[in-house]
């Protein structure tokens, strides 16, 4: 076991990531949303490499921008068991175009991927895409190695090395704000789900497995993929579950991770409410053209037949379940009937309102190709218009007002007001108070964070070349971005209002009516630190007084901003 514990290792503030209703919803500190994640696969550290590809051609960082640029708020990381336990020194030849990694070990480039993207507002889903770096594919299709299926442990394989693997990442990167969850385990083509087989019932090791990781990081979304054919290593085992003529959970036709046939009658049921989403992997004629359903001949409607086949492999099931998807692979070449596809893909995800990750951002996926062209630098136009129209929920607003925290381990060493690529320590006026952080991304957000207000101060904002924005503190719409320029009584404000206040305290509307006017008492805050503020009033009456907010029996009720709501 890991020393310290989940609980430790997770005692900062975060935003909460929920599945529920079939659907990813985000809570910050003030606001829940519905979340879309516009994600895309980076691999290469699940091979012999032990690191993401394309080091050799650009550095970690350009990706990142290109990445956020690009319009995507997530990536997904594969990764396999072996490098986590071994952690190897990444070879030199591999990081080429970025000497700042040079002499790391797997995981702590890893950790250095993690934390610039966090500087991105890019959130991060580890996958465990591997038992063995060297071995693609795996042999067998399922969660443990042949030596770790007996004896059974608690009626199951004991799959310790990926247990160990998973207990070791969850506590080193709980306390990252933007890892948001584990992919439990790659495409186990040769398992089956909801056959009570211990050694191929991928539901019940899931279900499992996906405990013990909440067990360290309970914040953490749980990840699980669908089967392949789902027969398993047993046929009989099949024969013997006939369903009005039709096996239950088989797919003779499912890509890799595709099948949830199973989904409508076993689900995953996890310790902590609202953690499950599962997560379905389809491709196209580009990666298997034998699929019937490709077949041009057979359906001259094609691609017009696709949704039925994805209703049936994984929609309809998980509708039934009331489950939430997100679709953790789905690409090709985009060429030919590979395009016909890719568009009746993406029309899918649009109209179910699907989150998923795009396969891949490497030019050198053998079967799809990459989003990125051979030189890994420039964006292939056609694959970027495809993605475009996917909706992608900005991360950043939701970290607004997200408390101070216990300085944890990687923020312990620093002294009050200085920062690292992660945390910011705040000052205290009580030497031996104990220390308190926030996430770095939460510095200069226009919000004070830090008690002593130290995380906005302009040499701060300055040395990370930020600039804060106009965002409200308090009020009706806290942590919004205020509405400039707006009509108020008739006048022009350019900056934050001091007219009709209590107290003084400068305010801002949130939201205006068609006209560029403050439009209704319920859209207004206290303006926050990195707002500019109107020199002086500039009415020249009081609304709190004139016509204005006043209880029954005149007296100005206590609050901050007291106009009279919009007629």
């Amino acid at each position: 076991a890991v020393p310290g514990g989940g609980v430790h290792s997770c005692m900062v503030s975060h935003i909460d990531f929920t599945a529920r209703g079939g659907t990813l919803h985000a809570s910050g500190a003030s606001r829940e949303v519905r979340f879309a994640l516009k994600g895309i696969n980076w691999f290469g550290a699940e091979g012999k490499g032990a690191v993401v590809d394309g080091l050799w051609a650009r550095p970690l960082g350009s990706y990142l921008d290109e990445i956020a640029r690009l319009g995507f708020n997530a990536i997904r990381l594969p990764l396999a068991v072996d490098n986590v336990l071994d952690n190897p020194e990444v070879d030199r030849w591999s990081l080429t175009a970025d000497d700042r990694l040079r002499g790391l070990r797997s995981l702590d480039i890893v950790e250095r991927l993690v934390a610039e993207a966090s500087a991105r507002g890019l959130l991060v889903l580890l996958d465990m895409h591997r038992l063995r770096a060297a071995v693609w594919p795996d042999p067998r299709g399922l969660w443990y190695e042949a030596d770790e299926g007996r004896p059974l442990e608690h009626g199951r394989p004991r799959a310790f090395r990926l247990r160990a693997a998973w207990r070791l990442l969850a506590h080193r990167f709980c306390s990252h704000w933007n890892v948001v969850g584990a992919d439990l385990f790659n495409e186990p083509w040769g398992a089956t789900w909801g056959s009570g087989r211990a050694d191929t019932d991928w539901a019940a090791a899931a279900e499992a497995l996906g405990d013990e990781v909440l067990a360290e990081c309970a914040r953490w979304l749980i990840f699980i993929e669908g089967v392949g054919d789902g027969k398993g290593a047993d046929s009989r085992e099949v024969e013997n579950k006939e369903t009005n003529g039709r096996s239950e959970g088989v797919c003779e036709l499912c890509f890799w991770g595709e099948n949830l046939i199973g989904l409508n009658r076993t689900q995953v049921e996890l310790s902590v409410a609202g953690r499950a989403v599962y997560s379905p992997h389809v491709y196209g004629p580009a990666t298997d053209p034998r699929m019937y359903y490709f077949d041009s001949a057979a359906f001259p409607s094609f691609p017009a037949n696709m949704p039925q086949v994805w209703r049936q492999h994984w929609l309809e099931p998980a509708r039934q379940a009331g489950a939430t998807l997100v679709v953790g692979e789905w690409g090709g070449r985009y060429t030919g009937r590979d395009r016909m596809w890719g568009n009746a893909m993406r029309q899918m995800l649009l109209d179910h309102r699907l989150s998923s990750f795009f396969w891949a951002l490497n030019p050198n996926s053998g079967d799809t190709g990459g989003l990125l062209k051979d030189d890994w630098r420039s964006p292939e136009a056609e694959k970027r218009a495809l993605l475009a129209p996917l909706p992608s929920t900005p991360t950043r607003p939701l970290l607004d007002g997200l408390e101070a925290f216990a300085c944890p381990r990687a923020g312990a060493t620093l002294q009050p007001h200085e920062h690292n690529l992660r945390f910011f320590r705040c000052g205290s006026d009580q030497p031996d108070a104990p220390p308190l952080c926030i996430h770095l991304q939460q510095a200069c957000n226009g919000v004070h964070e830090c008690p002593d207000m130290s995380d906005e101060r302009r040499s701060l904002c300055r040395e990370l070349s930020r600039s804060p924005p106009c965002v409200t503190a308090t009020g009706s719409g806290p942590y919004r971005r205020c509405a400039l320029p707006f009509v108020y009584r008739g006048e022009r404000f350019n900056a934050c209002s001091l007219d009709d206040t209590v107290g003084g305290m400068p305010w801002c509307p949130t939201a205006l009516n068609e006209a560029g006017a403050y439009a209704a008492y319920s859209d207004w805050g206290e303006c926050g630190p990195g707002c500019d503020v109107e020199e002086d009033r500039r009415l020249s009456t009081d609304g709190c007084v004139d016509g204005g907010a006043t209880d029954s029996d005149g007296s100005i009720p206590w609050v901050l901003h007291c106009a009279p709501p919009p007629p």
